[in-house]
């Protein structure tokens, strides 16, 4: 089975209760919290390991780093695909990549994206964190 998603399957928050939800789920399942999801300025891909208590290996990140740069580079190159500023934060177990103008084009990057993030080959146990606090919970 391959990990990941089609664009049209990758799962979407239109709102931050939506988010809400869908990251509370992901937490009592202990799976990771992978969406595109809705920014008053566009849209963006989130993901997060810790919910599964994992993160991405060291052998994956920077593969997984170059990837991310390449689908940015490629979207803000292509003139059909506007972007409103596309950014990119990543880290073993947390990343973001904003701002995407349109729904479809956050998709096409998330479904690429997810194929590394959600691969169980990828991943090793996550390392625990040295300041809980900085880490993000939504209870």
């Amino acid at each position: 089975m391959t990990a990941g998603y089609e664009s049209e399957s990758v799962p979407f928050c239109a709102d931050l209760d939506e988010r809400d939800v869908r990251y509370r789920d992901a937490q009592r399942r202990e799976t990771p919290f992978f969406a595109v999801e809705t920014y008053d300025d566009g849209y963006g891909i989130t993901y997060d390991l810790l919910p599964a208590g994992v993160q991405l290996s060291g052998d994956a990140l920077d593969p997984f780093a170059d990837l991310v740069t390449s689908e940015v580079e490629a979207v803000v190159a292509d003139d059909s695909l506007p972007t409103v500023e596309v950014s990119k934060s990543i880290s073993p177990s947390l990343g973001q990549i904003a701002h995407f103008e349109r729904e479809d084009t956050a998709r096409q990057v998330a479904a690429t994206l997810s194929q590394t993030v959600l691969d169980e080959d990828n991943w090793v146990d996550a390392e625990q964190p040295t300041n809980p606090g900085a880490f993000r919970q939504n209870d």
